[in-house]
């Protein structure tokens, strides 16, 4: 009997949901397969043994070992999963990778018997508190960003330099940092990728209606969904007293091939909880428990205690800056993202009034008025005037840009209100990427959409709507 066709008896023989674990676990695309023979055929691709075998835990390599030992006659070792199997025959014919396993699954002292006997400091709860706070600001940053900027997709997933210098800037961290936070809001579901350009994705409308303990547990739950359910009843089963632990040691003991064979699923988890403030060098946090249990409302409680205090006071300058001194309210902070540009954010906050952020408010609704009125109740004085002016500026400019779709959605075209800035536009050297025509006194045409003429636009200081 083929291997194809015994692994494709044994897949079979599942249920849909055994399947549909197995593939995730082995990091297949079923998509392309048509049978249960194809699907078989992707398991025994070495790719997919490697993740079979990279997940395992010490348990399954052992009941390997003791099935090899026996020359296949052990009753203990015995398995439904097809991949087994495959991982049998596999270590058969590969003595390194027997001697490995056999290295890594040798008896070795358990976690818990050499742990550390203090519990988390005041300082330490204290500083996951505010790594998980502002996680959750960097990434709120991210999908504001994405209101405002046409950003590509750089390779696989990737954020192009001068948009991680960009964000780097804002958040005050290093380009590493934000390529990592871009990575969770990616699998969060705040953004995702859409025709080689990011977009906001289908969970933003619900981070942005969320509060900021509902924010970080929608992080945690994505950490969980990336831990895998197999992972975590290894976690509770394996380390009664969780907090006492090093999470990257626990999963080093349970998953001794999790290095072994590739990229280390293990180091994007312990970073991943690093910066949610599930663990604090390394070591979990008292809520930490309470998340991979499913006490959803108990973790938040937990942890919300450590977040910093918020704010409702801001500054405003006559330099049209808006500067926020202390982390601020949810609800004020989404009033003042409507019309403000960020310089920096954190703890503290750095922002901007320009005739742009003015202009895209103005489109989405708000009036002058409202602008002017919350800036008023949130400094607690008059604004100054550089600020009054702008304002009445931008009320008067507001609309002398149109970008409008053509008939087939492909092209458009932008139309102005004066003939001097259809001139100026066309003679713009910053926007020939766009290769304006000017068709009409008042209309322009370019051959690209509508969001690309708009995007373009904006970059270039045009109050594009």
């Amino acid at each position: 009997m083929s291997d194809v066709f015994r692994v494709a008896e044994q897949l079979r023989a599942l249920s849909d949901h055994e399947i549909a674990r197995l593939v995730k676990r082995c990091q297949i695309n079923a998509s392309p397969a048509k049978d249960f023979f194809d699907l078989a055929s992707s398991f025994l691709q070495t790719k997919a043994q490697d993740a079979w075998l990279t997940s395992a835990n010490r348990d399954t390599l052992q009941n390997l070992l003791a099935k090899l030992e026996n020359d296949g006659t052990s009753e203990t070792a015995t398995s439904p999963d097809p991949t087994f199997e495959l991982a049998l025959d596999r270590i058969k014919a590969d003595a390194k990778l027997a001697e490995l396993i056999r290295e890594r699954c040798s008896p070795a002292e358990h976690p818990v018997a050499a742990k550390a006997a203090k519990s988390a400091s005041n300082q330490d709860l204290a500083d996951s508190g505010i790594r998980a706070f502002l996680t959750v600001l960097a990434i709120s940053e991210f999908a504001y960003e994405l209101e405002h900027r046409y950003l590509r997709e750089i390779g696989k997933h990737g954020l192009a330099l001068p948009e991680v210098k960009l964000f780097a800037a804002h958040l005050g961290i290093d380009g590493d940092q934000v390529k990592q936070l871009w990575e969770i809001a990616r699998l969060t579901g705040v953004l995702t990728s859409l025709d080689n350009r990011w977009v906001l994705g289908p969970n933003a409308a619900i981070w942005f209606s969320s509060n900021t303990e509902a924010r970080w547990q929608t992080l945690c739950d994505t950490w969980l969904a990336l831990l895998g359910s197999d992972a975590n009843g290894d976690l509770k089963s394996h380390f009664a007293d969780l907090e006492s632990v090093s999470l990257g040691r626990s999963l080093e003991w349970i998953y001794p091939l999790s290095d072994a064979l590739g990229a280390s699923k293990q180091l994007r988890l312990t970073d991943f909880a690093e910066a949610i403030g599930l663990t604090s060098h390394g070591l979990p946090q008292p809520w930490f428990g309470k998340v991979i249990e499913g006490q959803a409302k108990a973790a938040q409680s937990s942890i919300k205690a450590h977040f910093p205090a918020t704010s409702n006071r801001i500054i405003v300058q006559a330099d049209l800056s808006v500067i926020a001194p202390g982390p601020l309210a949810l609800d004020i902070e989404k009033k003042l993202r409507a019309f403000l540009e960020a310089d920096k954010v954190g703890l503290a906050s750095h922002f901007r009034i320009s005739a742009l952020s003015l202009s895209y408010a103005l489109e989405t609704g708000l009036a002058v008025d409202q602008i002017q009125s919350t800036l008023v109740e949130l400094s607690g004085k008059a604004l100054p005037q550089p600020v009054e002016y702008l304002l009445a500026d931008v009320a008067r400019r507001f609309g002398r840009l149109r970008v409008v779709a053509d008939e087939s959605g492909v092209s458009s075209f932008i139309e102005v209100h004066e003939p001097a800035l259809a001139i100026e536009l066309a003679n713009d050297l910053r926007l020939r990427s766009l290769g304006l025509r000017q068709l009409e006194q008042l209309r322009l045409f370019t051959k690209f959409s509508t969001d690309v003429a708009y995007y373009t636009l904006r970059e270039n200081g045009h109050l594009a709507v």
